[in-house]
């Protein structure tokens, strides 16, 4: 395991000292999942370097952190061997429902970005990152959190690959792409996790995701098919029913009149004329900066 296995241990031993029991039964729950004991003395290791103290989670300080003389090792878990990450990311979302699963709960779509040099990388390229606020080379993924009263984690992910990866298959071969994985959009991607969400009975009230999500209309048509009720960003010129008549919710957000007692934003919420099954209904929200009145932020709901 390497050459110093003293700083492994005290890792893992000052997580023990914050989680406890809740450490233990997390690590009994998976170590089924990696079948030779070497794997799961690393497994422990690397996860209690991720819940540690670690500025940086790459593999040089991950390795440093757990005792060990390079990245060698906690790349070839990562990478070479043999474990089915599904069934792992399976059982945390079990885990999470367990331990702070509620009907109130919400299930949150997003993505995010890392910024990377190099293009061998898996699904780097030239793209938006939202981590710099502009085209950089980064891997984006997309991700469902779960939120409830009791805390928040993440519950599933999946990683966004451009046309020009997916119809490169030697260059998908060498990043090791499972064979005949196609192109799909982030709102199809954000579709894919939330069905297997759904399909595990994960106990939510809402569906909450930005304007990237909420802006595309048969993701919105698609949650009402499986009876979701949802809170998504669209932008300024998206357009709804309201006071018998259609215009853009930029315009029906000026119409507004305004409103009194302290707040942290100003926020409006106007019913919308719009045909729903019977008992839901649609609404517009508007957020808007009591430090700039300019800027604003939409969402539809549907509940």
């Amino acid at each position: 395991m390497g050459s110093d296995s003293r700083q492994g241990d005290e890792a893992e031993a000052a997580v023990l000292v914050e989680g406890g029991v809740a450490w233990e039964g997390l690590q009994e729950r998976i170590a089924q999942r990696f079948g030779r004991v070497e794997v799961r003395v690393r497994v422990r290791r690397v996860l209690a370097g991720l819940l540690g103290r670690v500025e940086r989670k790459n593999g040089w300080q991950l390795a440093e952190a757990i005792g060990e003389a390079g990245p060698q090792g906690v790349q070839r878990l990562l990478r070479g061997t043999t474990w089915d990450a599904e069934v792992v990311r399976d059982d945390l979302r079990a885990y999470v429902v367990e331990q702070v699963g509620t009907e109130e709960g919400v299930l949150i779509i997003d993505e995010t970005s890392f910024p990377k040099k190099g293009s061998r990388s898996c699904g780097v390229a030239g793209q938006y990152s939202g981590a710099v606020g502009r085209c950089e080379n980064a891997q984006v993924g997309v991700f469902l959190a779960y939120a409830a009263p009791r805390g928040t984690a993440f519950l599933d992910r999946a990683l966004y690959l451009l046309r020009a990866w997916t119809s490169d298959r030697g260059r998908c071969r060498a990043a090791g792409v499972p064979t005949g994985l196609q192109f799909a959009t982030k709102v199809a991607l954000a579709k894919e996790l939330l069905a297997r969400a759904f399909a595990a009975a994960v106990p939510a009230r809402w569906v909450v995701a930005d304007c990237l999500y909420g802006r595309v209309h048969h993701f919105r048509a698609w949650l009402e098919r499986e009876g979701r009720a949802y809170v998504v960003g669209v932008i300024p010129a998206h357009a709804v029913v309201a006071a018998g008549r259609r215009q853009r919710a930029q315009a029906l957000a000026a119409s507004l009149p305004g409103s009194q007692g302290e707040r942290w934003f100003d926020w409006a919420c106007v019913p919308l004329d719009e045909a729903t099954p019977a008992g839901m209904g649609r609404w517009l929200l508007v957020r808007r900066s009591l430090a700039d009145p300019d800027e604003r932020a939409y969402f539809h709901a549907y509940s």
